[in-house]
């Protein structure tokens, strides 16, 4: 994969951290990936984040937007706005538990984010640094994320829902999808998106390594191989080959 040369990209980064004591499920943060592009795509009206690097080991996924990726609309959200509106709803659930009710911006991937470090046992910082030395900051314990899950709070939005209603699960129950659970495969594939030339773009090529990884470390021994089968399926076949030749 060549990379992205850093003058393509927009002032400004967004990471995220997981200082992570357990495995992280490859399924879950699918879900946070996919919560932080959909958020920021709405936001922006339209805009796309990219995966810039992501580092292994403890967990550092950076975040970046392409200075092409930028239209007239766009331009009145920018990164350092998104950070503000998810680092908001990041103290809030650290804070009053999480919301799974409503759906004000920056609260889906707050609440994502909480699932996995639930799941993986992690400390979190969600950062945002701008050109001019300017940043935004919200970070919780692995112990902040439990107690979020554990005691959910009523929606804002709600109305006469109770907590637990709210939550979308008995209190105290934590969804944790293993790694090789086949429930996230076919929703990520099928958000995989080509480039002009046919071959996947930078960010998902980053995002589909991310997943082979988590996979090949994380999940059962025949997870690489059902996912390489579904990937064919989906007519991603470079692809399948790679998640198939991954060593186990």
């Amino acid at each position: 994969m060549t990379p992205i040369e850093d003058d393509a990209f927009a002032p400004g980064s967004l990471t995220l951290y997981l200082d992570n004591r357990e495995p992280v499920s490859a399924a879950q943060l699918s879900e946070v990936l996919r919560a932080l592009a959909s958020e920021y795509k709405r936001q922006t009206r339209g805009g796309e984040l990219i995966i810039a690097r992501a580092d292994s080991g403890s967990l550092k996924i950076i975040f970046k937007v392409l200075k092409t990726g930028f239209t007239i609309a766009a331009v009145a959200v920018t990164l350092h706005d998104f950070a503000e509106i998810v680092g908001k709803h990041v103290a809030l659930t650290r804070d009053h538990g999480v919301d799974q009710a409503s759906r004000a911006a920056g609260n889906r991937s707050a609440v994502e984010i909480f699932q996995l470090a639930a799941q993986s046992d992690s400390d979190v910082r969600f950062e945002y640094s701008g050109p001019n030395g300017e940043t935004v900051r919200a970070e919780f314990t692995a112990s902040d994320a439990r107690r979020a899950i554990e005691h959910p709070r009523r929606s804002y939005q709600a109305g006469a829902v109770g907590a637990e209603a709210a939550a979308g699960r008995p209190n105290g129950e934590i969804a944790a999808p293993s790694g090789g659970d086949a429930a996230w495969m076919d929703p990520f594939i099928r958000d995989l998106k080509r480039g002009p030339g046919g071959e996947l773009t930078e960010d998902n090529q980053t995002l589909l390594a991310i997943a082979i990884e988590a996979l090949r470390r994380h999940g059962p021994p025949e997870a690489l191989t059902d996912f390489a089968r579904r990937l064919d399926n989906a007519g991603f076949h470079k692809e399948a080959v790679i998640a198939r030749q991954a060593p186990h």
